[in-house]
């Protein structure tokens, strides 16, 4: 029972890691033709602006521009920082619990298997919980 226990637990976590790797492999490919697209679009802007002015004021503009769109990023991401993170229900219960749970399974020897196998069932559902 603890071998078959163990096979779904390995394969519960290999489907869940192939997901995870395709999900960021498109969100990897995705910040890169954004950020193709942008190179065009500065590419696009230095030449419009080279046109009107000279090319070192054309630059200029492009690089004030960036800076003032870094200076907002960090501002936005320090005031996420900043703010207080919502607390976790089921990761809270599940570390109360925790002691409880492991007492009780130790006073009687004959559910040590079972109680195994919930306590990784119990695990994997906080895992895809957390993700979320």
């Amino acid at each position: 029972m603890l071998r078959a226990l163990g096979a779904l637990a390995f394969a519960e976590a290999g489907v869940s890691v192939r997901r995870s790797l395709l999900i960021h492999g498109l969100y990897l490919l995705a910040a890169l033709t954004v950020m193709a697209g942008i190179g065009f679009g500065l590419a696009a802007l230095h030449v419009v602006l080279s046109v009107r002015y000279d090319a070192v004021m054309a630059s200029l503009v492009i690089a004030f521009g960036l800076m003032v769109v870094a200076m907002l990023v960090f501002a936005v991401a320090a005031f996420l920082q900043s703010r207080p993170r919502r607390p976790n229900a089921m990761a809270e219960t599940a570390l109360a619990v925790a002691p409880v749970a492991i007492t009780a399974v130790m006073s009687k020897p004959g559910i040590k298997v079972a109680a195994l196998g919930g306590v990784m069932l119990l695990a994997a559902m906080i895992g895809r919980e957390l993700r979320r």
